[in-house]
């Protein structure tokens, strides 16, 4: 909310956990923000005439937005395994679940 423009939009995507502390006046309020929250499940799987946006075509946009290099997810991959070494895998998330944040397997 800090970084947010003034009268700006603050859109929460996905299922956030836990409860967040904010001070309505000095950080809402002030800068007049507006708080969103997003949830995928939420947008309608048949279209609609006043909501167009379903779930299919929003997983489209994304791609699509991949596709063009417009958003990067290449960071969000912290390890790439063959499937042979699930069982490693698995023992390291169990353990030491703050060493990866996003682990694919290589077919």
């Amino acid at each position: 909310m800090r970084i947010a423009a003034q009268s700006g939009k603050i859109i929460i995507v996905g299922s956030s956990p836990g409860k967040v502390e904010i001070s309505v006046y000095d950080e809402l309020q002030l800068k007049e923000l507006t708080i969103v929250g997003a949830h995928q499940p939420k947008a309608p799987l048949v279209a609609h005439p006043y909501f167009a946006w379903t779930q299919g075509r929003n997983r489209l946009a994304f791609l699509d937005l991949l596709r063009d290099g417009l958003v990067r997810v290449d960071h969000l991959v912290t390890h790439r395994v063959a499937p042979h070494e699930a069982p490693r895998v698995y023992e390291m998330i169990r353990e030491r679940g703050a060493n990866w944040l996003g682990i694919v397997f290589t077919w």
